[in-house]
């Protein structure tokens, strides 16, 4: 989106989990991707 700068994370879908230092499940996050202008 034009509101943030390229691959910032903008929003966390599912949360990751980790159990004594190993991360069990990673966080599953939306990133910004804006389109390049020509």
């Amino acid at each position: 989106t034009a509101d943030h700068p390229d691959n910032q994370v903008i929003g966390e879908l599912q949360r990751g989990y980790r159990l004594h230092d190993r991360i069990i499940r990673p966080s599953l996050v939306r990133v910004a991707n804006n389109p390049k202008e020509h």
